[in-house]
């Protein structure tokens, strides 16, 4: 259903781009004349009049909605001032904010994904050029005294429970996924203003102190592949804390094998693989030869263990060749101690939780993922991998060790030894 909308979106957009250069004029746009070339008035308001999600993609993009020319405002009163207006996400030129009606808490968690959240409520959006956006995050220089929590992840271990326990600390929001880091993690260095200045105002911005909530912790939980974009928020955002989640490879691999084609990870590994590379790696050729491999002799486990691998190596690699502080938590230590985890969380990013635990403890008893496609309910309708074989193990191991990491059985030797920076 959503597909068959998608090329009437497109024959919108195109419509709008061919009456802008016959007349100057748009229903996107408005005048071309009127546009404002200055930081004043760059906040465009927009309508939404349709929008979907590309299923094959399964967040934004301003390509994939049909939008209707407002006004163009204060980018200070337009985004900062008021709570109903939260970042969405990014293109190569632009950062785009969902508006959603008063009421509406697109960081409930119980909303699963923020992006899903904001993308169902939307009724305008806002846009700006990207160094608008920067400019505008210079607004709140020392305005914000709220921490946060950067929660990266090998996907399928646990981290969308973790992020909903947390919402249940002292003035704490969480939000899970949220698309401007996705949208970074794949633009990269395609993005018009350097990452590193986009990655501070995505965080700025983000994570804005709130007119109606006091607000002292945010924890923002990233997708998986977003793991490589910790040392790139490392440097630009050192105030930004780190915690690492995972869980025995056996569980996330048998997970994504029931969840993930081997056509898309074809088509995206390569990047993946790239994006996932930390700069002086001692790897960077084994990485490239395991890629390669890999894509020579497609199989779900095959390409499976070769992402949880990559995932780990960034992971360590930031941790002990970068110094990173980045903290790992496996999701056998939240089933086991979940009390105990979420302390340890809250030590390491300096917050105060002075009430009980019991509001955390509440999210472990409903799916965390109950309004997404990942819902235990349609989970259990997937065909899922049940046990590897001998030969399914024997090509796991060897994509561990390929990029130096140890066979299955020994897989929580990666995540000792920790160094933390001083």
């Amino acid at each position: 259903m959503l597909n068959m909308w998608m090329p009437v979106i497109a024959a919108y957009n195109y419509l709008n781009d061919l009456l802008v250069k016959l007349l100057g004029w748009s229903l996107r746009d408005g005048w071309w004349t009127g546009q404002p070339d200055g930081f004043e008035r760059c906040a465009h308001r927009q309508r939404v009049l349709m929008g979907v999600i590309d299923p094959n993609t399964t967040w934004t993009s301003l390509d994939t909605y049909a939008l209707r020319h407002v006004s163009y405002e204060d980018p200070v009163a337009a985004v900062l001032e008021d709570d109903r207006v939260s970042l969405m996400g990014l293109t190569t030129e632009k950062a785009y904010f969902a508006v959603v009606p008063r009421g509406t808490d697109v960081y409930d968690i119980r909303g699963t994904f923020v992006t899903r959240v904001q993308f169902a409520n939307a009724r305008e959006l806002i846009t700006m050029s990207l160094p608008n956006f920067v400019k505008l995050s210079k607004e709140l220089d020392g305005k914000s005294k709220a921490k946060i929590l950067l929660l990266s992840n090998t996907s399928r271990c646990g981290s969308t429970l973790l992020t909903a326990m947390l919402e249940g600390l002292d003035h704490t929001v969480c939000m899970s996924e949220p698309d401007f880091l996705t949208h970074i993690s794949i633009l990269g260095n395609s993005l018009s203003v350097p990452v590193e200045h986009v990655l501070r105002a995505g965080f700025v911005l983000q994570c804005k102190p709130l007119c109606e909530r006091t607000v002292e912790l945010f924890v923002v939980k990233t997708r998986g592949f977003s793991v490589g974009l910790v040392p790139s928020v490392a440097k630009a955002c050192p105030h930004v804390r780190h915690a690492y989640q995972f869980r025995n490879p056996r569980g996330t691999i048998m997970s994504n094998c029931g969840l993930l084609s081997v056509s898309r990870w074809k088509s995206v590994l390569p990047a993946m693989a790239d994006h996932m590379t930390v700069d002086g790696s001692n790897h960077v050729s084994d990485i490239h030869d395991l890629t390669e491999k890999v894509l020579e002799n497609l199989t779900p486990v095959g390409l499976n263990s070769a992402f949880w691998a990559l995932n780990v190596l960034c992971f360590k690699e930031s941790r002990d060749l970068l110094k990173i502080d980045v903290l790992p938590v496996s999701y056998e230590e939240l089933l086991k101690d979940p009390e105990e985890l979420i302390r340890k969380l809250v030590a390491h990013c300096g917050h105060q939780h002075s009430g009980s635990m019991d509001k955390c403890l509440e999210a472990m008893s409903r799916d965390s993922q109950e309004n997404s496609v990942l819902s235990q309910e349609k989970l259990k309708k997937s065909k899922r991998l049940e046990k590897f074989t001998e030969e399914e193990e024997l090509v796991i191991n060897s994509n561990f060790e390929k990029l130096g990491l140890p066979p299955l059985e020994f897989y929580l030797q990666t995540f000792k030894g920790t160094t933390p920076a001083t």
